[in-house]
């Protein structure tokens, strides 16, 4: 069992003219190409040496690749598939409060970042940003975000998003409009390679994770990685909205996520911590009066 490399850039072409972004259609493409290399797609689901969150992307590459090519026994087989659910491995903890202002004031002053790479982090960690939607930002987008007050931008899976420039994160915008080398995206300006697109992202993400740790490790603050920036961001915006009936639809709405269930893990933790603390209140052995 096979496939041909002209099937897999007409599948990843297919991909790309329904929506797709260049990320996803070249990874689809690479599941599938994995999947037959494994003896077929039911084969390379069926490995035990696969995480299942693994699988269910296999799963989905496969399927879109059966529908590509007409291949109606092959979808009805996947479509048979029970797949182990996909838990995750380690839960996701923000920084405590503490913690996040200490990585924000460092930040303004570590002394080996330069402008870009600090700016860049600074919109991570001050309006929760996912790092590679700062990477692909555009020098025109921002250059209008300014003019306008509003920040337009592809976002991941080629969702556009928009958002108010305030003034938390104007600064950055600022610092990043005023760099004057010749730019077009972001990423340009925190890495020096120019060899194909998708290397270059996949280098500037690498560089503003070491980045990042370089600085949390500036103030004894070990395990920040980018996208736990923007988790302890999210969780302390829905901290500022305790009581408050529509806290979840803002925090939906401050964040351009379009799931509920992406929302829900932010109060679930919130709630959590709310219910872990009579637990710990119950073996105070302090005595009254």
């Amino acid at each position: 069992m096979s496939v041909s490399e002209s099937q897999l850039n007409s599948f990843e072409q297919a991909l790309l003219t329904y929506g797709r972004s260049n990320g996803t259609a070249r990874m689809y493409s690479r599941d599938v190409r994995l999947a037959y290399a494994a003896g077929g797609p039911l084969a390379r689901l069926g490995s035990r040496h696969l995480a299942p969150k693994t699988k269910r992307h296999v799963l989905a590459a496969c399927r879109a690749f059966a529908k590509h090519t007409g291949d109606g026994e092959l979808l009805e087989q996947l479509g048979k598939m029970k797949l182990p659910p996909a838990v995750r491995q380690s839960v996701k903890i923000p920084l405590e409060r503490e913690e996040w202002f200490r990585v924000i004031d460092a930040i303004r002053d570590y002394q080996d970042l330069g402008d870009a790479m600090r700016a860049v982090l600074g919109m991570m960690a001050m309006r929760g940003f996912r790092c590679g939607d700062v990477m692909r930002m555009k020098r025109a987008e921002i250059s209008a975000a300014l003019e306008t007050g509003t920040l337009s931008f592809e976002a991941k899976g080629s969702k556009r998003l928009e958002f108010a420039v305030i003034d938390t994160f104007r600064p950055h915008l600022e610092a990043l409009a005023a760099i004057d080398t010749r730019w077009t995206r972001v990423e340009d300006t925190v890495v020096a390679e120019r060899s194909l697109p998708e290397r270059r992202h996949r280098a500037a993400l690498r560089a503003v994770q070491r980045a990042l740790a370089a600085v949390a490790a500036s103030v004894e603050i070990d395990g920040v990685y980018p996208h736990r920036l923007r988790r302890t961001y999210a969780t302390e915006y829905l901290r500022s909205l305790t009581g408050d009936p529509e806290a979840v639809v803002k925090l939906m709405q401050h964040m351009g996520w379009s799931n509920i269930a992406t929302a829900m893990e932010y109060v679930n933790h919130q709630r959590g911590a709310e219910l872990n603390a009579p637990a710990e209140r119950m073996f105070n052995r302090a005595t009254e009066g």
